[in-house]
């Protein structure tokens, strides 16, 4: 999923630092809120979403993947305590 939130007319930046640790590697950015519509799921209506902006990372990425960032999607039971979950 690309996003560019400079270009998006309902992107919300909530001025939000978040730094996220994992067993190997890391990153850190911004929250953010939009409205993400996934094309191949034509039975899904666009919704509203929690975003966040890496802005720097660690061995976090698959050296050669090109990644830009990852979207999770996890029920409320999952989620982490103090965040919410649209």
């Amino acid at each position: 999923m690309w996003i560019l939130c400079c270009r998006s007319q309902t992107f919300e930046n909530l001025s939000s630092y978040i730094h996220v640790s994992y067993t190997q590697g890391s990153w850190s950015g911004f929250l953010g809120t939009d409205f993400v519509r996934i094309t191949s799921l034509a039975n899904l209506s666009a919704f509203h979403a929690n975003i966040a902006m890496i802005t720097e990372s660690s061995d976090f990425f698959v050296n050669g993947s090109m990644w830009h960032g990852i979207l999770g999607l996890a029920f409320s039971d999952i989620a982490q305590v103090g965040c919410f979950c649209f």
